[in-house]
């Protein structure tokens, strides 16, 4: 059995590289976790109509479509089993 269909898929978005390094560095200490980037809103959506997620990890100021845009997006959508978390 495909070890990836057992773990969460987990997308994180933010425009700062040191950022999106922390972050993904923290999440890929536990081996439960599929762990996706994205640099912006745009890139963000992109990655979302490919792929379901269980958690997008969003940071709030990005230029471009900003995190409450893509958030917004996910809302109006009703996407199945994406939660949002704004930082």
């Amino acid at each position: 059995m495909d070890e990836s269909a057992q773990k969460a898929t987990i997308l994180v978005v933010d425009d700062q590289p040191a950022d999106l390094a922390l972050v993904r560095a923290y999440l890929q200490g536990s081996s439960r976790y599929v762990i996706t980037t994205a640099t912006d809103g745009n890139d963000a959506l992109l990655k979302i109509a490919r792929t379901s997620f269980d958690l997008v990890i969003l940071d709030v100021e990005m230029p471009g479509r900003n995190g409450f845009d893509v958030c917004r997006f996910l809302r109006a959508s009703r996407r199945r089993g994406t939660f949002l978390s704004c930082c």
